[in-house]
């Protein structure tokens, strides 16, 4: 996808540079999504330096139907961005993972694991965190929730 800039803001002498509103081609928004849209404040200060796959995962996820809904939101698979987190969240064979990569270096608070896996799964999904060796442990830089299956997902698909 091209990336078009377009500047809303005239610069006055003495004035500090604005950042340049950024849109990308979409649906809404006369066909263009803005990158506040699809970025938290962390990213959306590094967006020279973003490769542009990972601007159209964000952006697919972005027009992505939610796949579920309960008191608590909307959820669907896809990327997001979440503070300094990159979140990559899946739904396969009925069941979520998802997958946190911190774009500092550094470990990932368990406090903001927990608000990642409320914000972005649905409440009544039971997920674990699995400690790899430690020899591996230090390889994966990030975390990987996965949800536990229960007997009440069965009592649904029959």
């Amino acid at each position: 996808m091209e990336e078009k800039i377009v500047d809303n803001l005239k610069q006055k002498p003495g004035r500090e540079e604005q950042p340049k509103e950024q849109l990308l081609p979409g649906k809404n928004n006369g066909g263009a999504v803005k990158m506040r849209d699809i970025l938290s404040d962390y990213w959306l200060k590094r967006r020279a330096r973003l490769h542009q796959d990972f601007i159209k995962q964000l952006t697919d996820t972005y027009y992505r139907e939610p796949m579920t809904a309960d008191q608590y939101g909307t959820y669907k698979p896809g990327t997001f961005t979440f503070g300094c987190f990159r979140v990559d969240v899946y739904h396969e064979d009925g069941l979520w993972r998802i997958e946190i990569v911190s774009g500092e270096h550094g470990g990932i608070p368990e406090e903001v694991v927990r608000q990642i896996r409320y914000k972005f799964v649905p409440n009544d999904v039971w997920m674990v965190k699995p400690y790899a060796p430690r020899e591996e442990d230090e390889k994966l830089g990030g975390v990987i929730l996965y949800e536990i299956p229960t007997g009440s997902q069965q009592q649904e698909e029959e």
